[in-house]
């Protein structure tokens, strides 16, 4: 039997040695074609680097150590001692403290091998100005830095690694031949996204009817706002979102044409864009669907 592009990545995830690099490479090409954009987009991050106007998964945030070099009087010094955190003023507290890393996984493979240093170093441009004769009493701050055990880059690749293993394991267990010839588009996207939730994201991504084949079911009662909270509260919909949907419908009844509103037709495409950017964790297709179905089971449309 012919191995398949999903049964290699997993062949060389399990393996150590081989480069993670080239692996979501093959990654890549099977996300596009099982269809999944919040796959794809999180598999270009970490193969070219997250952009710095993206948030970084929290396996790649990590916490600094801080140290600097402190000149006293008559020649006096302190060298390459600790900075407590309690020295850094708040406002720029996560500036110094918080490092969030962006670089591809290709790069952070490259500093592993090549390492000379036990830390990673990182820079803490003005800290050494902010901080003056706060940290130790009459001595100056004249140089601070900032550093990490190498041992993240260690986590980063490690987790990387687990996670895509997990995906490819999930989505072969439902479909083994996922991606292949002309069953490519057999599995719907949908179900690929709420797999990459639950094993990429870590997230909680089991709403109604995200099983495999199953359809969207809805417990909701024509105008019943508890039945209809319950529904969008098991769909993972945030109570800051559902306190917003409750004061579109009180705002903005139905309208004659059997239609919503305009204030609910603004909410349900606001929640939309959030499943699309990943912010909401279900697939775009079934967000909308599950809005559609409970929103009209509330309004008797349907």
């Amino acid at each position: 039997m012919d191995m398949t592009l999903i049964d290699d990545i997993q062949n060389e995830l399990v393996d150590d040695s081989r480069d993670l690099g080239s692996i979501l490479r093959k990654c890549k090409i099977l996300a596009a074609r099982l269809g999944s954009d919040p796959l794809e987009e999180w598999l270009e991050w970490e193969s070219e680097g997250y952009p710095s106007d993206e948030s970084v998964p929290d396996y790649r945030t990590w916490r600094l150590e801080l140290h600097g070099d402190f000149a006293g009087p008559f020649g006096a010094a302190i060298q390459n001692a600790p900075i407590p955190y309690q020295a850094v003023a708040p406002k720029v507290y996560d500036k110094y403290t918080i490092f969030n890393c962006r670089q591809s996984i290709a790069s952070i493979e490259s500093l592993r091998r090549n390492a000379k240093r036990q830390a990673v170093l990182v820079a803490t441009p003005g800290l050494a100005m902010r901080l003056g004769d706060k940290v130790y009493r009459g001595y100056n701050c004249i140089h601070a830095w900032a550093f990490c055990p190498m041992g993240y880059l260690d986590e980063v690749v490690n987790s990387v690694r687990n996670r895509v293993l997990s995906f490819v394991l999930e989505i072969w267990k439902q479909y083994p031949d996922a991606g292949e010839g002309r069953d490519v588009h057999r599995i719907k996207p949908d179900v690929v996204t709420q797999v990459f939730y639950t094993t990429v994201n870590k997230g909680n991504a089991n709403i109604v009817g995200s099983a495999v084949n199953s359809p969207l079911v809805f417990n909701v009662n024509q105008a019943d706002m508890d039945s209809l909270v319950a529904a969008l509260r098991e769909a993972n919909v945030e109570e800051e979102d559902i306190l917003e949907l409750k004061t579109a419908i009180a705002s903005d009844p139905q309208q004659p044409s059997g239609g919503f509103g305009s204030h609910v037709s603004d909410w349900v495409g606001a929640m939309t864009a959030k499943a699309a950017k990943g912010v909401w964790s279900v697939g775009i297709n079934v967000g909308t669907e599950l809005l559609a179905g409970v929103l009209k089971k509330y309004y008797g449309l349907e």
